[in-house]
């Protein structure tokens, strides 16, 4: 799973590459939303949660890993662990990353 969610990651990165270096910005930033945000995410959640996320995935229904169907108090949950894990920013900075006001520091 995780050699999945890092293909389907590496594909959508280098295609947002290829579009921007021809100058279609607008895709490209398209193409950026789902590895940033989606596949990061699964990610996380495989980081976090180990050998118990396998079986949960297999008796669920995929929908129930969509995104938009996990609640934002699990999503910060899932980062705070994983922040925890690494010793990397603040849960909550990582989660604000998918914020539409977000605004990176130097």
């Amino acid at each position: 799973m995780i050699f999945s969610l890092v293909s389907d990651y590496n594909i959508y990165m280098y295609d947002a590459i290829e579009c921007a270096s021809k100058q279609h910005f607008g895709t490209s930033f398209t193409l950026l939303r789902k590895p940033l945000k989606d596949d990061l995410l699964l990610i996380e959640m495989l980081y976090v949660k180990g050998y118990r996320f396998i079986p949960k995935f297999l008796k669920q229904s995929v929908k129930q890993f969509a995104i938009d169907k996990i609640k934002p108090d699990e999503k910060k949950r899932i980062l705070r662990k994983c922040c925890k894990k690494i010793n990397f920013f603040t849960g909550k900075r990582l989660y604000d990353r998918d914020s539409k006001n977000f605004k990176t520091t130097l």
